[in-house]
């Protein structure tokens, strides 16, 4: 695919945000396809649908982090992390300082 076309999901779904978009609405840095299609957002992985972005929340007794490969496994096609080094190769990601943060500003975006 040329690098200046949006890639749609598997599903086929349009979608909402490009990781590029994304990063620059989370004031994160991008790693993966930048065009990479993201058609929704999700914070668990047991409601995750293909395509979505999970976000991988640190709170004080369970951190997302720790649920990145489930997510892959379920069709994530991205995620949004503050610890790069939980992400598995091939899983694009978008890295930030702070997920709780980077959520909320998406969701002004």
């Amino acid at each position: 695919m040329p690098p200046n076309r949006l890639q749609k999901s598997d599903t086929g779904i349009i979608p909402l945000w490009t990781l590029a978009d994304i990063a620059v609405a989370c004031g994160g840095k991008a790693h993966g396809h930048e065009l990479l299609g993201v058609t929704g957002v999700s914070i668990d992985t047991r409601t995750l649908k293909s395509g979505d972005i999970f976000i991988a929340i640190k709170g004080p007794k369970v951190d997302g982090h720790e649920y990145i490969s489930q997510a892959k496994a379920n069709g994530a096609s991205a995620v949004l992390v503050s610890d790069r080094s939980k992400v598995p190769e091939g899983l694009a990601c978008v890295l930030v300082n702070d997920t709780e943060e980077a959520m909320v500003k998406l969701g002004i975006a």
